[in-house]
């Protein structure tokens, strides 16, 4: 079992190096935006809230890049026109399938985590899971559509439980917030 966990970690982190390339120019132009968003506040004074809100919606952004350069710009278009309903079929016989089905928990992650932060009417876990499931839709629908992945129900099953997962550290890390800093 050890030994499988193993080799299920060697292939994630072996796939895990793209994305790790598109991090690098996500992270230039998230810091680009940044920079724009505070010579805007200071022309224009926002205030407070305006303040921690930027440093959100830079990681937003630099997630966003990401996410579409994995899930669209890493393949050729035309290359993929499959479309699968069956549940658990991405999941395989093999480490590198297996691999493939955590990875799409994985990347939905930060959607749980960011979009709760940026959104307070996201903070309800029904909206931040249910927004996923239908992002992670719509995800599918272009990827058949241009051809650049395949359309498969378990995408969109493990990119929303991704996303739940997200959702509870980011409950439990808010949680922790009101306990330890908590106004007298």
């Amino acid at each position: 079992m050890l030994q499988k966990i193993k080799y299920l970690s060697f292939f994630i982190k072996e796939d895990m190096m793209e994305p790790l390339r598109y991090l690098i120019v996500a992270c230039s132009i998230g810091m680009v935006f940044l920079m724009l968003l505070k010579m805007f506040d200071m022309i224009f004074p926002q205030g407070k809230h305006f303040h921690r809100k930027k440093y959100v919606w830079t990681l937003i952004l630099i997630y966003a890049i990401v996410f579409i350069n994995v899930g669209f710009f890493s393949r050729e278009s035309g290359t993929r026109t499959d479309v699968s309903l069956k549940l658990f079929e991405t999941w395989g016989n093999s480490m590198i399938a297996h691999a493939y089905f955590v990875e799409n928990i994985i990347m939905f992650i930060p959607y749980g985590i960011l979009l709760p932060i940026a959104f307070k009417r996201i903070r309800k876990i029904w909206m931040c899971v249910g927004s996923a499931c239908m992002i992670s839709c719509m995800l599918e629908v272009m990827q058949h559509m241009t051809g650049r992945g395949y359309a498969q129900i378990d995408d969109v099953m493990t990119n929303t439980i991704g996303a739940a997962v997200g959702y509870v550290v980011w409950k439990i890390f808010d949680k922790l917030r009101l306990v330890f800093f908590k106004k007298p």
